[in-house]
């Protein structure tokens, strides 16, 4: 699955994506300029990695 947001115009503060993935990958693609990047990954690191 491929989300591509990279031409979105979103007038929203924050945008909450929720994916329920059985097998396979899924790919976000955001603006570079995009604030709270940092924030994603940090989520799908504890996801990925829960300690």
């Amino acid at each position: 699955m491929h989300l591509d947001l990279s031409r979105a115009v979103i007038e929203h503060p924050v945008v909450d994506i929720e994916l329920h993935l059985g097998t396979g990958k899924a790919r976000i693609t955001v603006p570079s300029d995009a604030i709270g990047v940092d924030v994603l990954l940090t989520s799908l690191a504890a996801l990925l990695m829960p300690s």
